[in-house]
């Protein structure tokens, strides 16, 4: 799923793309590596203190998967606490329309 968000949108459109995980900065450049990403910016959030603040930590050790989306003004305009790939065609729709407006 990342892959799909990393190439959903040009370079050039002032978008940022963030995997949050528990997992260790070695790991996560490790995934960057091996998936080939250009537009994600993998975080450590080794005390889950991101994955709390948004709902998304699992009391089994692990954070779930979910999308938010904050527009310009640093608001969220979009939270999905249940991400599916099948989705991204929503998301996609999401972002060029906050796209359009900040134009």
């Amino acid at each position: 799923h990342i892959t799909s968000f990393d190439r959903m949108l040009p370079d050039n459109t002032g978008v940022r793309y963030y995997a949050i995980s528990e997992s260790t900065p070695e790991i996560l450049d490790n995934w960057n590596r091996i998936l080939d990403t250009h537009h994600i910016q993998y975080i450590n959030d080794a005390d889950y203190s991101i994955v709390q603040a948004f709902g998304a930590y699992n009391p089994a050790g692990y954070s779930n998967r979910m999308t938010v989306i904050i527009d310009g003004e640093g608001k969220i305009a979009y939270i999905d606490k249940d991400y599916k790939f099948e989705k991204d065609t929503e998301i996609q729709k999401i972002i060029k329309e906050l796209q359009a407006k900040s134009k």
